[in-house]
């Protein structure tokens, strides 16, 4: 059974007027969640809300986390023209900064975990948010997590359409942390080409995989089984975080994949397998089209209790 932590706050944050970064996102996967729980397939948690933003310090520079704090009064603000904070959006966060806090209590169990919340949070960079992201979830509970424990080997593999730039800035020069993403390229934000990948002496670094439009299950599978997954069982990480992107999806409106539910399921189950007894923490990112996104999400949390 897959544990599901959902954020109920992710409902207050509002990107703007048919910005299809929507609260129905959230309420689709709550009902999905429902659903699960009653087949005995998933248990669905909703986590205290932390009292401040204290902890994406560790992430962000601290002057942008008292940016988004002082303008509490004074909303909404765009930061960019596609990214909003709105009067919900604190609220939003502090549900995620509590998450991460139940979370990483777990990190010594082997129960594979989902993160339902929004915004998503792969494009904010250490000193500002973008592209619909404020502040940066994975780099947050990585950091977290290494605050507690400064040994642990933390992979994240980033599978959603777009490159996450942020989480790359952020952890990428980090020893002991291994950054694996597949994006479409050249496509938003336009980084990740390959020129930052690196090798530690470890097998900790970059791995940017930059996949063209088009890309279906087919060649992402292969992508998976000669990349990704040897890269993994390389690296040999004490706990995977995965920024579970679905707008890969060849329905979602953003991106230029022709994945299908299908390929979800087998990542799931491939990384489940390649990375037996480790602690895998998915946190939900991008994914427009509300029924792809569903059959996506499913799909992929059934891959991983297997």
């Amino acid at each position: 059974m897959i544990k599901s932590y959902f954020v109920r706050e992710s409902l207050l944050h509002d990107s703007g007027p048919s910005h299809p970064e929507s609260a129905e996102r959230a309420r689709t996967l709550r009902a999905l969640l429902t659903g699960m729980e009653k087949e005995g397939t998933a248990k669905m948690i909703e986590p205290h809300p932390s009292r401040d933003l204290s902890l994406f310090r560790l992430a962000h520079d601290p002057a942008y986390i008292d940016f988004l704090e002082r303008h509490d009064n004074r909303l909404p603000i765009d930061l960019d023209p596609d990214t909003r904070l709105s009067s919900g959006s604190l609220d939003a966060m502090r549900g995620i900064a509590g998450a991460i806090n139940m979370i990483n209590l777990e990190k010594d169990r082997s129960q594979p975990v989902f993160l339902v919340a929004r915004p998503p949070g792969h494009h904010a960079r250490r000193r500002a948010g973008m592209g619909f992201c404020l502040v940066n979830t994975a780099a947050t509970q990585a950091m977290s997590l290494l605050q507690s424990d400064p040994t642990l080997r933390i992979a994240i593999y980033d599978f959603d359409v777009h490159h996450g730039n942020g989480t790359e800035e952020i952890l990428g020069a980090l020893p002991g942390t291994l950054y694996i993403s597949t994006h479409q390229y050249p496509f938003y934000p336009g980084t990740g080409s390959g020129r930052e990948n690196r090798t530690g002496p470890d097998g900790d670094g970059i791995l940017d995989i930059p996949l063209p439009q088009g890309t279906n299950d087919d060649v992402y599978s292969r992508t998976l089984q000669e990349t990704i997954l040897p890269r993994l069982a390389s690296f040999a990480p004490d706990i995977l975080l995965v920024s579970a992107g679905f707008d890969g999806h060849r329905d979602d409106p953003l991106g230029g994949f022709l994945l299908t539910e299908k390929i979800y399921r087998h990542i799931g189950e491939q990384i489940a397998l390649t990375l037996p007894g480790v602690f895998i923490v998915s946190i939900l990112e991008g994914g427009y089209n509300l029924l792809a996104l569903k059959k996506s999400v499913r799909s992929y949390m059934e891959g991983l209790n297997r």
